[in-house]
């Protein structure tokens, strides 16, 4: 039968979990608490106190059949690791005394269970802990080359007094945290220890408080995916709210407030600071809610469940996944719930290998390797002497064989190493080849399909950019020549005809008069701007790639990501890897990797929806999805069809379109952000279109539309 203990401190309280394990079955053996009547040491008795408790006596290792492998978990305890105390008993007779102190209490209160057969796990002290964060997964050998070299001093680092662990974070970023300094706890049972018993205690790790009961959840409880987990953890002075999401850690954030008060003035603050975290944090609604420490009676879950409402389940902890049967005596639920971190502890410590726990563990490396170290006898060094000799000698017979063997494989090594050159080289050739064919196709695509098409819209865009910078200024007329644009326009200002004309380059201001509209005076202007170089729009279809990520379209946005807005008719025709293929005299090998593209069909849709004739360029988009929906450009057509809907006002169905396209991602997310924006301000519902164009500002700061997700977001606060 298997023994731990998972020892928890908590200010003044301490509680301790005795768990064994029997033939594969776990159960609760005891579960026991105390109340100190001062802190274990102060700061002067810290120094003083050995940081180790390293054992020098030998170990027989002729049975060793109890060690087990794997994981983190230490060597079980031998029935001949007896070890007599190094002290004399006279020494201690100063600290027998004080009967009354915390360390002596602490005495009595271990010396109820016997510590000694089996392995003891203890929670860190969190006062002591500092927690960082860095923007991507790291291994925790990269943490700890980070932390030794950017945050402990030399000084820190040369006193070896500290422990680092990390976890990875729901986003993918990776939390550690810093232990400094001495571990209390462990200190006082390792003083206290010769007068518990004479044979020496063992280790299993020693964790941190929001580590043990995220592990409970891990190992206990299975949710949803997207659901959002909180717990809610008040003890004596550790207090605090943990937010989980697909089993993994997003925030944790304390709760201050004094246990000592009347209990509803307690559950008020903790209500208080879980809905202030969800505000400041951005933290949406929790589907579950798990009370565990002091706050687990059933007026708790009452008072919570009418707090949060039917959309959560409030609960306090409770084992549903671990078959874990009573011992000595038949535990409330409520009891067992406020035991729940030093469960956690014992439960990793019997159980290392499950990987619903973390994998962390701040126990000092002297600890760990004291209770490893061993000696060996006589007949030992014999063993490996004999291991040794043969190892040797069949070294020296096959070195022969073994040199004849290197200089083939050296031979074979050669010719792969030039036919993988020739392989590399004829792959950069028929890449090269592919994307010379995939521009020669692409800038033909934008002769046969913009025309003058996308230069009307750049002149559209660069005109409603200018007069919504410029208030009291509208325009009269607006027609387009053989080699450009005129547009005449009014303005009560002459500084706005020099802004306004600094949208247009190479553009010339003529026919300024000043005239009066309703005896008001207003001037008015005309402006010629040439048409665009032809250049220019094939170089910004180039750089503006349309297709959809493979890694986005298999995938669901998180509900944090799931709020999108939209693009304009010239960047849908922009993408060169969108653009339908053409065969060229190529090799076969590079032919068949093309997909011919039925352009035609898409370029008449977009002839059609330009013209203004919207129900008709509607259909043909639909048609082009129904028959082609596999083609590249059908995710183009897909935004089209949105923004025909729209402009029909069929606002609710062209909602729908755009989130698809958000959801997809694509250089259409832009557009789709904003255009989810109008849909909803259409829909009078100007809270989330303010979100839908914020978010385009804040995911896409440099994008033209950003400007004028601005300006509309200014719009509707003005209202």
């Amino acid at each position: 039968m298997k023994s731990v203990y998972g020892i928890f401190q908590d200010g003044l309280n301490i509680k301790l979990a005795h768990l064994v394990k029997d033939k594969g079955i776990i159960r609760i053996q005891n579960l026991g608490e105390t109340t100190l009547s001062a802190h274990l040491y102060s700061k002067k008795e810290i120094e003083r106190i050995p940081a180790t408790e390293l054992i020098d006596e030998e170990m027989n290792i002729t049975d060793n059949s109890e060690f087990e492998t794997g994981g983190f978990d230490l060597p079980e305890i031998s029935e001949y690791d007896e070890l007599e105390s190094s002290k004399p008993e006279e020494e201690f007779e100063g600290f027998k005394e004080e009967k009354e102190s915390s360390i002596a209490e602490l005495r009595k209160f271990l010396s109820n269970f016997s510590l000694e057969r089996g392995k003891i796990s203890l929670n860190a002290n969190e006062e002591k802990i500092s927690y960082h964060s860095f923007d991507s997964p790291l291994s925790l050998s990269a943490v700890k080359k980070r932390i030794k070299s950017e945050i402990l001093s030399e000084e820190e680092l040369k006193s070896k007094k500290y422990g680092i662990g990390c976890i990875t974070n729901y986003d993918g970023t990776t939390l550690a945290f810093l232990h400094r300094g001495e571990f209390d706890l462990l200190n006082a049972i390792l003083e206290v220890r010769p007068f518990i018993s004479k044979k020496r205690f063992v280790f299993s790790y020693i964790d941190t408080n929001e580590i043990a009961l995220m592990n409970l959840v891990r190992a206990n409880y299975n949710f949803p995916e997207n659901d959002y987990v909180l717990i809610i953890y008040v003890g004596s002075e550790y207090k605090a709210g943990i937010v989980m999401k697909n089993n993994t850690h997003v925030k944790t954030f304390s709760i201050i407030g004094d246990t000592a008060s009347k209990s509803g003035n307690i559950r008020d603050v903790v209500y208080s600071k879980v809905i202030l975290e969800q505000d400041v944090s951005n933290i949406p609604q929790v589907q579950h809610l798990i009370l565990t420490g002091e706050m687990v009676s059933d007026e708790d879950i009452k008072f919570f469940s009418k707090k949060f409402g039917k959309t959560t389940n409030v609960s306090r902890f409770e084992f549903e996944n671990i078959n874990v049967n009573i011992g000595n005596g038949n535990y409330l639920p409520e009891t067992i719930a406020k035991y729940a971190i030093p469960i956690s502890l014992a439960l990793k410590t019997i159980d290392p290998k499950n990987k619903a726990f973390y994998n962390t563990n701040l126990l000092p490396a002297k600890i760990i390797e004291s209770q490893k170290r061993f000696k060996l006898g006589w007949h030992g060094f014999l063993l490996f002497a004999a291991i040794f000799y043969f190892a040797y000698s069949g070294t020296i017979r096959n070195l022969e064989n073994r040199q004849r063997i290197v200089d083939i494989q050296r031979q074979n090594y050669n010719m792969e190493a030039e036919i993988r050159r020739n392989d590399l080289m004829l792959t950069k050739i028929n890449n090269l080849l592919q994307q010379i064919s995939n521009l020669e196709e692409n800038i033909e695509t934008i002769r046969a399909i913009s025309g003058n098409k996308n230069q009307w819209h750049r002149a559209l865009e660069s005109l409603s950019d200018a007069f919504l910078k410029n208030s009291i200024s509208w325009i009269s007329s607006f027609k387009s020549e053989s080699d450009g644009f005129i547009t005449q326009g009014f303005t009560n200002r002459k500084e706005n005809v020099a802004s306004i004309s600094k949208h247009f380059p190479g553009c010339i201001i003529s026919d300024v008069k000043t005239s009066e509209i309703q005896s008001i005076p207003v001037l008015r202007f005309m402006i010629d701007f040439p048409y665009p170089e032809y250049e220019e729009l094939v170089a910004e279809i180039i750089e503006s790639p349309q297709t959809i990520p493979r890694t986005e379209r298999a995938t669901t946005p998180s509900p944090a990501i799931k709020e999108r807005e939209p693009i304009s008719v010239a960047s849908s025709q922009k993408s060169p890897e969108t653009q339908p293929v053409k065969e060229s005299s190529q090799s076969p090998a590079i032919r068949k990797t093309k997909e011919v593209l039925p352009s035609d069909m898409y370029k008449e849709a977009v002839e059609t929806y330009l013209s203004g004739n919207l129900q008709e360029g509607y259909n043909k988009f639909r048609q082009f999805v129904a028959k082609y929906p596999d083609a590249p450009l059908a995710y183009n057509a897909n935004y089209f069809i949105g923004e025909c809907l729209f402009q029909m006002g069929e606002i609710e169905k062209a909602k729908n379109i755009f989130e698809e396209i958000l959801r997809q991602g694509g250089n259409k997310t832009p557009d789709a952000l904003m255009m989810l924006g109008r849909c909803y301000n259409a829909m009078n519902d100007p809270a989330r279109a303010i979100n839908y164009w914020g978010m385009l500002i804040t995911r896409f700061p440099e994008h033209r539309l950003a400007k004028i997700a601005e300006m509309k977001v200014k719009q509707v606060l003005e209202e």
